[in-house]
């Protein structure tokens, strides 16, 4: 009878056993492994949605072929929420279907290996994948992400020419999210602040901008239903970037893998790089990055079928949907900032302008 063994340290995380790990370790070392000793300990995680009950890193020792190895992984707690649209954000199975239906990449750009999957009750799953060691994308370079949008592109370019079944679980795109709508409300709710912020010296045209963008939406999301579609992660921002050991770029968390136009996954890769990157870099350089970047990413695409130029326009619109729209949120939240002082807080506001200005640029 399988037992837990003297020497297992668990404060934290779900009841684990010497059952529960036989497939881990089997997955690692091959069958006949046996799990001697382990502990768990939380990691930290922006956890925005209720399908995750915690993300645990379990290292212990096991027995292989008679040689004691010690071992890591990752072990991600998912829950049902009730929420039974296989399309909506929520949904909590999507992670477990990308992992057993993908397409998920296994190259340069790849997702943490699947170990083994587990359903101790009817309404949660334990996804257990490799523990990637590594540097975080929070703490790339501008290089880091041109290499890694050339290996996006490289990935996403199998899906053009060659596309995929539909799934029935991706998520709903961005476009089709109804959140460019709410967040236009949210910029609409600025002009009662307009007077602060144009002391501020970050968005004087506010009332120009905000009629031009509000004349624009729906042609900016229906320029992108109708722009080439691909495979997307879905949430592809730097926090769930890493580098690891090999030099392979390696994405976290698809939990809300989709289907979308080209170069959106681009946009949230750049935008959330940029509000780290500034202060080293300032806006110019930031955009030195991001003309590099763009050119690697159609590089990797190696569509020829897809214009330069349906890309270029594609990554405007999805960041002006995407951070451009959220200028409301954060102009706010400068309105409050009475020394208008916060330089993190200036760039978000100064970067969504831009991000809308290019935008409305477009023919």
């Amino acid at each position: 009878m399988l037992r837990r063994l003297s020497g297992v340290r668990q404060a934290v995380g779900p009841e684990l056993s010497v059952a529960v790990l036989i497939p881990v370790v089997g997955s690692l070392f091959g069958n006949g492994a046996m799990p001697v000793d382990w502990s768990v300990e939380s990691i930290d995680y922006d956890a925005r949605s209720a399908i995750s009950a915690g993300v645990y890193l379990v290292t212990g020792r096991a027995v292989a072929n008679g040689r004691r190895r010690e071992w890591s992984a990752v072990l991600k707690v998912l829950q049902a929420t009730g929420d039974t649209d296989r399309r909506s954000y929520g949904y909590w199975l999507r992670e477990i279907h990308a992992y057993e239906q993908g397409p998920l990449p296994d190259g340069d750009l790849a997702a943490p290996r699947l170990l083994t999957i587990q359903a101790p009750t009817r309404t949660t799953r334990w996804l257990w994948t490799d523990y990637v060691c590594g540097r975080p994308g929070t703490c790339w370079s501008g290089s880091d992400l041109v290499l890694a949008a050339q290996r996006l592109g490289g990935f996403q370019g199998q899906f053009v020419a060659n596309a995929v079944p539909a799934r029935d679980w991706w998520c709903t795109s961005f476009v089709d999210s109804g959140a460019p709508e709410w967040r236009l409300a949210q910029l609409t709710g600025l002009l009662d602040h307009w007077a602060t912020l144009r002391g501020t010296g970050l968005v004087d045209d506010l009332p120009e901008l905000w009629r031009a963008v509000t004349n624009s939406i729906a042609g900016w999301l229906d320029r992108l239903r109708r722009t080439t579609q691909t495979v997307g992660h879905g949430d592809f921002g730097v926090q769930n970037l890493l580098t690891d050991d090999s030099g392979r770029t390696v994405a976290l968390d698809w939990a809300h893998m989709n289907r979308g136009p080209v170069a959106d996954d681009l946009s949230v890769m750049f935008a959330t790089a940029a509000r780290r990157l500034y202060g080293p870099m300032d806006l110019d350089d930031l955009g030195n990055v991001e003309s590099d970047m763009l050119a690697s990413y159609a590089a990797g695409l190696n569509a020829k079928e897809i214009p330069r130029r349906e890309i270029d326009a594609a990554y405007r619109l999805s960041s002006a949907i995407h951070f451009g729209l959220a200028l409301g949120e954060d102009a706010a939240q400068l309105t409050q900032d009475t020394a208008g002082e916060d330089p993190k807080l200036r760039f978000s506001v100064a970067f969504g302008a831009r991000a809308l200005r290019n935008a409305l640029a477009l023919s």
